[in-house]
């Protein structure tokens, strides 16, 4: 269960990422013309926020083998070049877990307290490849989908003052997000969004679920996002520090 609120995370980060770049540049500039139904409006933002890099500050709660897991954190994504930085802690039976991630591509590097006792002297982080979280259902359809791509909604309906309620389209999926489902029985609740003035979709709330391998998981995210367009640095960990995953022996990450 810990991997997979661990693995849940970049979703709040990524689900409304974007590229780099400075804000307030041509690119970014926000349209005069609104779209004209509540379906547009909010597959419009979430298009324009998909494209700009983000600070995103997140909530969440894990479900599964009949434990929760709380999550909190707050991290910078960019969708563009596929990396970011994110700090978190995770809740479990009073117990707080610090954790750091480190995006990079196609590769998540994780570090926390939680591993120490399983690394060898001189190593501080897991490399974690994000096609091996497939099988993790909705956290693995997060991972393994384009950063910054948020699902198209359909059924939208306008809640008032920006806000905004809807469905996934799942006919409109990209082949990786449908790739990571494959399986997992995932099933995805109602989405809530918020619009700015600018453009951007500044909140979304979450829920989904999945079934595989006989373990079953409830997520729920809630993200609030600012800083659209600011230049998102990250600094890989070094090989002498870092450790696959796969060959690291700790339960729930090991093949």
């Amino acid at each position: 269960m810990r991997r997979l609120a661990l693995l849940a995370v970049p979703f709040a980060l990524a689900a409304c990422g974007g590229s780099g770049g400075s804000k307030g540049v041509a690119d970014h500039t926000v349209s005069t013309t609104t779209p004209a139904n509540a379906s547009a409006t909010v597959n419009h933002a979430i298009a324009r926020t998909s494209k700009v890099s983000v600070h995103a500050q997140f909530s969440g709660v894990v479900t599964a083998a009949g434990q929760k897991v709380h999550m909190d954190g707050s991290g910078d994504v960019d969708p563009k070049s596929r990396r970011g930085t994110m700090h978190l802690t995770m809740s479990l039976a009073g117990q707080q877990i610090p954790f750091d991630e480190v995006l990079d591509g196609k590769t998540v590097y994780v570090a926390s307290s939680f591993f120490t006792s399983f690394l060898p002297s001189g190593k501080k982080w897991l490399k974690v490849t994000l096609s091996a979280a497939s099988n993790l259902g909705a956290a693995g359809f997060a991972l393994t989908s384009e950063p910054g791509a948020v699902p198209p909604l359909q059924d939208v309906k306008s809640l008032g003052g920006g806000t905004y309620s809807g469905r996934v389209d799942e006919a409109k999926l990209s082949q990786s997000q449908k790739a990571a489902l494959a399986g997992t029985h995932a099933k995805f609740g109602p989405v809530k969004i918020s619009v700015g003035n600018d453009g951007y979709v500044h909140r979304l709330e979450l829920v989904s679920s999945s079934s595989a391998g006989g373990k079953k998981a409830r997520i729920v995210l809630t993200t609030t996002m600012s800083s659209f367009g600011t230049p998102v640095h990250v600094t890989i960990p070094p090989s002498a520090e870092t450790l696959d995953a796969s060959n690291a022996g700790i339960p729930g990450f090991s093949s």
